[in-house]
């Protein structure tokens, strides 16, 4: 099974000289395709600032990031874009969706970026939004729905392109038990369809149990 992603002794540094603060300290890291991956550790372990720099969020300093094989350090901003939006989706603990779009309309954004007709997205996005059972909301913006179906609806967002790679920030970090589990639940099974590796940052061990492999992140390194 082939590798989405490679990273080899990669360093993030905030500030410079005595200030500067080592986040990510020679990290070396391998995921293959499909696999299912929960990233745990303590605050200010470097959990999130890893995922950000796999995600291309983010830039580090040292060290090599191959998504799908390519080498993503020499990629200028357009290409980073236009490879973000090809390969990956992005899911965080604020669902970020644009309030004056209604639930259909924000499902369906990634594909019109990638110049699918409005028909074909369409369809996709509502097949997505009924396996969150979600049917009677598309017409809904944001601020007619609550916070279990806004974060369903970003989920939904980001896996309607099939991406090869979803990063998840703390996807359920402002749910309760039984909506994060019910997202969780259905986030994995839509990815596991698709075959989508999907590397999951979370507090929350019943989360990390649900994932196929635990990487635990201390002071900046896997251990």
């Amino acid at each position: 099974m082939s590798n989405v992603i490679e990273i080899s002794e990669l360093e993030k540094i905030y500030g410079i000289g005595r200030n500067a603060l080592h986040v990510l300290n020679g990290i070396d890291l391998e995921i293959k395709h499909g696999e299912i991956v929960s990233v745990v550790g303590s605050s200010g372990a470097g959990k999130s600032t890893l995922l950000h720099c796999i995600g291309c969020l983010d830039t580090f300093q040292k060290g090599s990031l191959k998504i799908n094989g390519k080498e993503l350090s020499g990629f200028n901003v357009e290409e980073l874009s236009g490879f973000r939006n090809r390969t990956m989706g992005f899911i965080f603990q604020s669902n970020n969706l644009l309030t004056e779009f209604t639930a259909l309309e924000n499902v369906m954004i990634p594909l019109l970026i990638r110049r699918v007709s409005r028909k074909k997205a369409k369809l996709a996005a509502l097949d997505v939004i009924d396996r969150f059972g979600l049917g009677e909301r598309i017409n809904h913006k944001p601020s007619e729905m609550s916070g279990g179906e806004c974060q369903r609806i970003a989920v939904a967002r980001a896996i309607v392109g099939k991406p090869t790679l979803i990063l998840a920030d703390e996807p359920t970090g402002s749910l309760d038990s039984k909506n994060s589990e019910h997202l969780i639940d259905i986030l994995f099974e839509l990815g596991r369809e698709n075959g989508t590796t999907i590397v999951i940052v979370s507090h929350d061990p019943l989360i990390a149990e649900k994932t196929g492999r635990t990487i635990h992140i201390k002071d900046g390194k896997i251990c």
